[in-house]
């Protein structure tokens, strides 16, 4: 869908709304669930906002005090936060996501602010909500946790730690002191207290957040804080109680999806089995807790069901969830109300919507988190010069500059096809001119006009490239713009780290996204920074 930026719109660069749709890669079903089209709200029933309301019954003692006592030790003092919550007196705000070196990519600070967006929404209906964010420290994606990208002024540089085990959880693990080094280098700061020996991957994350979020009232969730895991100890049971009865419930709801239109985000594994618990090791590492034919194990070892009931029931501290059990845990524990997530979470939470029911969970409102990308207003200038599409700012600069001057490439392409009209001509007279004198030479004659004609296509692109980059001026914004917002052909927010914007501008960062974003609206925003 194409739509014009509009230069009303943007006379002082400050922000442009577009329709989602213009966002690249975004899953079918998640556009249909905000814009309430297709079949998404057969999966997810959308109770309107102002309809939510507090619990009004008291939360567990021991887990807001844990909660309470965890943030301390980040900087984060939400106490007055938990204590509102824990009486009851709240709504629910949930979000979340796995610990990330240096904040991560810039989606992950968009959907915190987009739960205090929907925190000020209600404020304004006159009530009063608790924002949580969840950390998954359980996580072992190693490879996308200790690495980052940055986009500079010299161009793009991608940072990241080697080593890491495949299944081993990154929360707990230092910060490795060579990613350290390469960070501070690069953005050229003093070493941060969320970068001081020996930290975690999980506290430096929820450091960086105390920081930025300056006494905001957040409150960030450890996902393995053992008081947490307490309270999710009947679940746990329950879970491997029922896992049979649990896996047959997501295969039908996933073949109910597929039936539908959409696809499912989460497959099952080779041997058709899902990955719900997992038991942690003294090292860290996740091992799976299946039951397939009638048999249990635990990271491919016979167990039996009693011995995994046990564990549940007695350290239920070493239960780590997947990811269709992560949303129960956390809805059962916090009893969330509204949860915002990205596509992937909202598609999480249509999969495995029966089993809130099976287990007695209430299932919260899912919302889309805010789309929304951020630059200079001096590169985002262009965009009002020359009247951008929403579609022109996730192409190429040479694909814009076809659209905006359609003539310019076919006339440098048709003038060097001329000339190669006429030097193909020539080539024929000089093959029939080798092979009269010798018919043996064919076969090399061939290949070498073969060769010949390459060279004269690549030197027609290059003609033409260069054609469209004849206006140096209007080449080198639109290449700025581009590189931006949509660099190596992803969006900057699932791509870019949002720590150099947050060097540059501070404040500015999080006031201009909490000002702009739109969560669970099917739009787009650029903001002028």
């Amino acid at each position: 869908m194409t739509s014009k930026a509009g230069t009303a719109q943007l006379a002082t660069l400050e922000s442009l709304r577009l329709p989602l749709e213009s966002y690249p890669g975004l899953s079918p079903f998640a556009l249909d669930l905000v814009k309430g089209t297709g079949n998404a709200a057969r999966f997810l029933p959308r109770t309107p906002l102002e309809n939510l309301r507090p619990a009004g019954t008291p939360r567990p003692a021991a887990l807001v005090t844990g909660l309470a006592e965890s943030n301390m030790r980040w900087g984060n003092d939400v106490r007055r936060e938990l204590e509102s919550w824990g009486a009851g007196r709240t709504i629910t705000l949930v979000a979340g996501q796995q610990v990330c070196f240096a904040g991560g990519p810039l989606l992950i600070i968009v959907k915190l602010l987009s739960l205090l967006r929907l925190r000020d929404v209600l404020a304004q209906q006159g009530f009063e909500a608790t924002v949580f964010f969840w950390l998954a420290t359980e996580d072992h994606d190693f490879d996308e946790v200790a690495s980052i990208t940055l986009n500079q002024k010299n161009g793009r540089t991608r940072l990241r730690a080697h080593g890491g085990s495949l299944r081993q959880m990154v929360g707990p693990l230092p910060v490795d002191d060579r990613l350290k080094r390469q960070l501070i280098d690069a953005v050229g700061m003093e070493q941060p207290g969320w970068l001081r020996e020996g930290i975690s991957y999980g506290d430096s994350f929820a450091e960086l957040l105390t920081e930025v979020l300056r006494d905001r009232g957040v409150v960030l969730v450890d996902s393995m804080l053992p008081e947490l895991r307490r309270e999710g100890r009947d679940l746990f049971v329950s879970m491997v109680q029922e896992m049979d009865e649990a896996e047959r419930r997501v295969t039908q709801r996933s073949s109910e999806i597929r039936d539908a239109g959409y696809t499912p985000q989460v497959a099952a594994a080779d041997d058709g089995h899902y990955s719900f618990l997992y038991r942690v090791s003294d090292s860290g590492v996740r091992l799976p807790i299946r039951f397939d034919d009638g048999q249990w194990s635990v990271g491919g070892k016979r167990s039996t069901r009693e011995e995994i009931l046990s564990i549940a029931q007695q350290q239920p501290e070493t239960i780590s969830t997947g990811v269709l059990a992560r949303p129960l845990l956390q809805d059962g524990v916090l009893g969330t109300d509204l949860f915002l997530g990205g596509p992937a979470e909202v598609s999480y939470y249509a999969q495995l919507a029966p089993l809130h029911e099976m287990f007695g969970i209430a299932q919260p409102r899912v919302g889309l988190r805010g789309h929304l990308l951020v630059g200079p207003q001096r590169i985002l200038r262009p965009i009002a010069d020359y009247d951008l599409s929403a579609d022109d700012l996730f192409r190429a600069p040479e694909e814009i500059v076809v659209r905006l001057d359609p003539a310019l490439a076919p006339k440098m392409r048709n003038a060097i096809d001329g000339s190669a009209d006429s030097l193909e001509a020539d080539l024929e007279r000089i093959r029939e001119t080798v092979l009269e004198a010798d018919p043996q030479l064919d076969r090399s004659v061939k290949r070498r006009l073969a060769r010949v004609r390459y060279h004269l296509d690549k030197l027609s692109e290059q003609g033409e490239r260069a054609a469209l980059r004849k206006d140096t001026e209007r080449y080198g914004a639109l290449s700025r713009l581009v590189e931006t917002l949509n660099p190596d052909g992803a969006p900057q927010d699932r791509h870019i780290g949002w720590i150099t914007f947050w060097m540059q501008y501070r404040d500015r960062l999080v006031e201009r996204i909490l000002d702009q974003v739109e969560p669970d609206a099917p739009a787009l925003k650029v903001v002028g920074l």
